[in-house]
């Protein structure tokens, strides 16, 4: 789905190479935020997911949101309302078929059809909390629990069958969070506290995996698993960092936060692949980016000053749509859009940084030689660009040094002599001498038909005489 909103924000677009990059390699990302007050449910987002159609779906802790690329729409509890549905703790959107979403809540499973966008409550499961869905190869629907282990729901005969502490296969906690199958074929259950079960559904058997077994995991409580493009499984843990499994080999390799390049944080919620190679990781400080190849980490966190950084550090989903969009949920911060693919476009704005730009709103632009570019803003008066290292320095560059009559600026030109003129909004027209700094101002005076006749100047101009025309 094509995202048609425009950013409220103003900023600078100035295009500098035909040539593509990618966020792989550790480029500024520029983050859409879609938030309540764009018309999402709520700012906590547990799941995401994307119909046949194009629609992006939300599941919150206030409800479900879908997104047409303008608008969003709530599906919430309705009292007394036929086909609402029943519970507002969207904890899990799984994609039935084309037309049919099953989704998990704090109070059972609700099926939801998209054509009469009615809910029906799956009455088996009436009242358990749903952490997970999956569907196994042979079709069957494995859902993970809060409390009650995990439930198998066979595809030819349409029962139930329960694997808990209880069951007469044992597993060892009735908490589970997360399910996976793996390449064998194996169903993995992420508890929460006791490591992860291995089923294989042929034989019954379950191997275990935790802090205490051969081959050890970082920690007993297991937040999220996934299955890479290479049939390796990654494991988000609670304070335990990322584990990976190689299935070639039946050992883990764990990543933990350190001093030198590393995860940012110990506490893995999501973990996604968008492209071979690269994994998104979501974390409690932010979004950090895994180079495989390279063994790299690039974190992405918030930055008070940066209207364009991710705007919550407590990441909790990550999905990459068929346009290439990736959305990122967080805890508090609703939702943070963009696409890994550049426009070939640099994109300059106010970050609060040293050596920014220091104005929203772009108003005037002069090239005095190849490289060398003065940019006038209507908030933040004069920059300089430094086309080499693509820093910006704010005029006046030093203490004691002439200043502008005015930060809104308008017009900028370069005259034959090399000065420049600067029209500002009620400032009148200055000309600065770039050697030496200094500044000669003019302003109207009623009295002196002499002078400008306004002090207002949006337009300078030299014509074939040399004269300057000032309006």
């Amino acid at each position: 789905m094509i995202i048609k909103k425009l950013s409220r924000a103003i900023a600078l677009l100035l295009f500098f190479s035909a040539f593509l990059t990618s966020i792989t390699q550790a480029q500024k990302i520029f983050f859409r935020h879609y938030t309540v007050s764009d018309g999402l449910s709520a700012n906590t987002i547990w799941d995401i997911e994307q119909d046949d159609q194009g629609y992006m779906w939300f599941g919150t802790k206030y409800g479900l949101s879908r997104f047409d690329g303008y608008d969003f729409k709530s599906f919430q509890y309705q009292k007394g309302i036929p086909g609402s549905i029943g519970n507002n703790f969207i904890r899990k959107i799984f994609k039935y078929n084309s037309k049919t979403f099953w989704i998990g809540t704090d109070e059972g499973i609700y099926i939801f059809n998209l054509e009469t966008e009615k809910f029906t409550l799956f009455k088996p499961l009436e009242n358990f909390f749903i952490n997970d869905i999956i569907r196994s190869k042979d079709g069957n629907i494995w859902i993970a629990t809060k409390e009650k282990g995990v439930y198998c729901f066979s595809s030819q005969t349409q029962k139930l069958r329960n694997f808990s502490t209880s069951s007469t296969v044992k597993i060892s906690s009735n908490e589970v969070p997360k399910i996976l199958q793996d390449d064998a074929g194996d169903i993995w259950f992420g508890t929460y506290g006791k490591g992860i079960d291995v089923l294989t559904p042929k034989t019954n058997q379950i191997r275990h995996y935790n802090t205490s077994s051969s081959s050890k995991i970082s920690s007993n409580v297991i937040l999220d698993m996934y299955k890479d493009s290479n049939g390796d499984i990654w494991i988000g843990t609670m304070a335990g960092g990322l584990n990976l499994w190689n299935k070639k080999t039946d050992n883990f390799t764990i990543y933990q936060k350190s001093s030198g390049n590393s995860i940012s944080d110990n506490i893995v919620r999501t973990i996604y692949e968008p492209k071979p190679g690269y994994i998104c990781l979501g974390t409690e400080k932010g979004l950090n980016i895994f180079d495989r190849k390279n063994n790299r980490f690039t974190v992405y966190q918030n930055k008070n000053n940066d209207p364009f950084s991710i705007n919550d550090d407590a990441v909790y989903n990550v999905f990459k749509d068929k346009e290439g969009g990736i959305w990122v949920g967080t805890y508090f911060g609703g939702l943070n859009y963009y696409h890994e693919g550049s426009s070939g476009f640099e994109f300059y704005y106010p970050s609060g940084v040293k050596n920014s730009l220091s104005g929203n709103a772009v108003s005037a632009f002069l090239e005095t030689k190849p490289g060398q570019m003065w940019i006038g803003t209507e908030d933040g008066g004069l920059n300089y660009f430094n086309s080499v290292d693509k820093t910006f320095k704010k005029f006046p560059f030093s203490a004691g040094q002439d200043s502008l009559s005015y930060h809104n600026i308008h017009a900028l030109y370069k005259d034959k002599s090399g000065n420049i003129w600067v029209g500002m909004y009620t400032g009148g027209l200055n000309i600065l001498n770039p050697t030496t700094g200094k500044i000669k101002r003019y302003k109207s005076d009623p009295n002196n038909p002499g002078t400008l006749s306004d002090n207002s100047v949006y337009s300078i101009e030299e014509d074939r005489q040399g004269r300057i025309w000032v309006s």
